[in-house]
């Protein structure tokens, strides 16, 4: 059984020599192996056998004897030890072929490329013990503001679209009727907006969650505005915004928090590092871009239209098709499955990796 192993950044990267991305094989298996410039002795360990010139060493070697070790604990055998290098050499043939025939093209291994090329040159060069306390305390004095917890209020929201099959006179009187059954009773709030509410959030039962004043995309800020004027436990009139009637329950608030530097220092340090990183990064990416020789047609970019994005979709209850396109202008409706989702989880996943080796 072949069995990949994963190969260190700077032979990886080294493949960009090969430029062309050819499938085709070229003449002489060695000649064409020794564009790749070989990896560093201290990520190889004990040269046990040579690929094309390119060495296959004991830290490969270890990395899939773990994986093969003896079950009842006794040393390799000859014959063991015969396949566990097999494998690795199998592994290093594999490994460059895909670098000559131009892997590294492929998006999804490209982008795995920059995330360790930026680990290396970025990450890894940036320690917690960079940052003396007085520092990190400076930064919380003049960044204070940003580290408060602002008041939010929870936000329910029923939404009864006006539309050619139901206009506001129609819609008002809908919701008129859905806060009766509220008053009369309060828990049924989740089944009426998953019958009735045009709301995306409705799925969820209507529940958009907590919230600041700035709101969240896909909130029209008239339900917002309206939201912090209420008690907890508060049902608001209905009222119209974003082309339909909207009622507004607000089953719980939290008030402002302040927090001390012993409570955030944590948090300062994170937020001192990614500043690094981002200052680093600009840094390294520049240097790239000063030894390059970039070259821009400009009519050709003048010429080219790509493919417009689509349109989002938002679900609506008894619409045709299950969905309609978000109007032209409107704010996109987050969806409420990914609404938590941290757009710079790669970035933070290599911080913590990167913390974890400092460890």
């Amino acid at each position: 059984m072949i069995r990949a192993h994963v190969r260190l950044l700077p032979l990886v990267l080294a493949a960009a020599c090969f430029g062309s991305g050819s499938s085709k094989p070229t003449d002489g298996g060695a000649s064409a192996a020794t564009q790749i410039v070989a990896p560093p002795e201290s990520t190889v360990g004990t040269r046990l056998a040579t690929v094309n010139g390119l060495p296959v060493g004991s830290l490969a070697f270890d990395a899939l004897a773990q994986r093969e070790a003896p079950s009842n604990g006794t040393a390799f055998s000859t014959e063991e030890k015969a396949k566990v290098l097999d494998d690795a050499i199998v592994d290093e043939l594999l490994f460059q072929e895909a670098m000559r025939r131009g892997s590294y093209h492929d998006p999804k291994v490209k982008k795995i490329l920059v995330n360790l090329l930026l680990r290396e040159e970025v990450y890894d060069k940036v320690h917690n013990e960079d940052f003396a306390d007085a520092q990190l305390q400076a930064f919380f004095d003049q960044h204070k503001e940003e580290f408060v917890v602002p008041e939010k209020v929870q936000v329910k929201r029923l939404f009864f679209q006006i539309s050619p099959e139901r206009d506001q006179a129609a819609a008002e009187k809908l919701a008129a009727e859905m806060i009766s059954k509220l008053k009369a009773d309060p828990e049924q709030f989740t089944q009426i907006a998953i019958e009735h509410s045009n709301d995306p959030f409705a799925r969820r039962g209507g529940d958009l969650g907590y919230m600041d004043r700035e709101g969240k995309p896909g909130v029209p800020p008239e339900v917002v505005t309206k939201a912090f004027t209420m008690d907890a436990g508060a049902i608001s009139e209905p009222f119209l915004a974003a082309g339909g009637i909207n009622v507004v329950v607000v089953p719980a608030r939290r008030e402002r928090i302040e927090r001390t530097f012993d409570q955030m220092r944590g948090s300062v340090l994170r937020r001192m590092k990614n500043d690094k990183f981002e200052e680093l990064s600009k840094q390294f990416v520049e240097k790239l871009r000063s030894a390059a020789k970039i070259e821009i047609d400009s009519n050709a970019v003048a010429g080219y239209n790509p493919a417009p994005p689509a349109r989002p979709t938002v679900a609506l209850p008894g619409a045709e098709g299950g969905a309609v396109p978000v109007p032209e202008g409107a704010a996109a409706p987050v969806d409420p499955a990914a609404e938590d989702a941290d757009p710079n989880a790669e970035a933070q996943k290599a911080m913590r990796e990167a913390e974890k080796e400092q460890k």
